[in-house]
């Protein structure tokens, strides 16, 4: 019988993994294993007080995990997205140990709705082989996948289209969510991605670093809401960004950079070129002139992704506009300096959304989102070659 309702650390509030068999089961016994955890679920203790466990599944959510993950290592984030996003979700995880056939192990996820009522479960299958298996996996996931759904593909591996799995898989994906940081040794490979969104035109493609800009480029966008402000955008003379470790600050400071090339028409002159104490520079055509940009690392050991950007508007009146991290790594300064007079400022508390989040926010998206496609083209054009 299943246990009480109980959220484990970082889960989402009222959570529960109701696991299956212990031991592997045959692909072609999932769905028999995962009616009779539905039927379990409806058995917990505090499952009586309510109508029952009901499966709700809005979608189908394929993960490819990275080398070494498995269940517990995802259970939290699962847990989240589940919450607002029942769906089934397929984890193929990659088992040394294990054979070419995949095995598989089972369980509902199940959570109580904040409104009450009854139960409400998704469903977790993980998939293992080993790397000889890697097709077989793909194919096992393929006949799991609930007919008539969305299909999403979280891909976590590293690898893209040298992965069997993800070739096969991204055919057939609605959405496709990676993280640029995680893709290569310490440098994003934007150009790798603006091929995929090429190539898998029927999928919504997205990056979680992109996700992680959204509270820099909003504070950007709102120096120029005054109607009074609005002309600096055409004298940006000199953009630098200033960003954290690698490999996520060099994903976020380039895909800014993009963001702003792309929202301003500013074109570039060629890549940009890496000096030799790893800050890129650039040097893009506007209407009128020429913009200067800089994308420069953090002194070592400091906050991950944007640490600070920096515009500067020539001519009449000149202007500055600053955002600058706060020590406490949780607020943002912004600051402008218009003309000589005195620099108007405010602390804004930003906070960095979760993984879990990430994805939660992610899978509301239904369509493809054009902007970041146009900054993702932009900051594949500044990559240095």
């Amino acid at each position: 019988m299943a246990a009480p309702l109980k959220g484990g650390a970082g889960a989402a509030p009222g959570s529960r993994l109701v696991p299956g068999a212990p031991s592997p089961v045959p692909v072609r016994a999932v769905e028999g294993e995962l009616a009779r955890l539905r039927e379990e679920a409806t058995q917990a203790p505090d499952a009586s007080a309510g109508p029952g466990a009901l499966r709700a599944c809005t979608l189908n959510l394929v993960v490819g995990a990275r080398g070494g993950e498995g269940p517990a290592d995802l259970a939290s984030v699962v847990a989240e997205i589940m919450a607002e996003h029942p769906c089934r979700v397929l984890l193929l995880v990659e088992d040394p140990a294990g054979g070419a056939a995949p095995q598989a192990t089972v369980a509902a996820v199940c959570h109580r709705p904040a409104a009450g009522g009854g139960l409400v479960c998704g469903e977790q299958v993980l998939l293992a082989a080993s790397a000889e298996g890697r097709r077989a996996v793909a194919g096992a996931a393929v006949s799991l996948l609930v007919p008539d759904l969305p299909v999403a593909l979280w891909w976590r591996a590293g690898s893209l289209e040298a992965d069997e799995r993800f070739a096969r898989l991204a055919g057939l994906a609605d959405r496709i969510l990676l993280d640029s940081a995680s893709l290569a040794d310490g440098r994003p490979d934007f150009s790798a991605i603006t091929g995929l969104v090429e190539r898998y035109r029927d999928a919504a493609l997205t990056d979680l670093q992109w996700g992680r800009l959204t509270p820099w480029r909003s504070l950007t966008a709102q120096f120029f809401d005054p109607p009074e402000m609005r002309p600096c955008l055409t004298r940006v003379a000199e953009v630098t960004v200033v960003f954290g470790p690698q490999p996520s600050g060099a994903s976020q400071g380039l895909l800014y950079a993009g963001w702003l090339a792309s929202r301003l028409g500013w074109q570039g002159a060629g890549a940009g070129r890496r000096e030799a104490d790893g800050e890129i520079r650039a040097t893009l055509e506007r209407e009128g002139g020429r913009v200067r940009l800089h994308l420069r690392p953090a002194a070592a050991g400091g906050t991950e992704g944007l640490v600070g950007v920096s515009l500067l508007a020539e001519g009449e009146p000149p202007a500055r506009f600053r955002l600058d991290r706060a020590a406490d790594g949780a607020c943002v300064v912004s600051e402008v300096e218009l003309g000589g007079r005195p620099p108007l400022s405010r602390t804004v508390c930003v906070e960095e959304p979760r993984e879990g989040e990430l994805i939660r926010q992610e899978l509301r998206v239904t369509g493809r989102d054009r902007i970041f496609e146009e900054a993702l083209r932009a900051a594949a054009a500044l990559v240095p070659r």
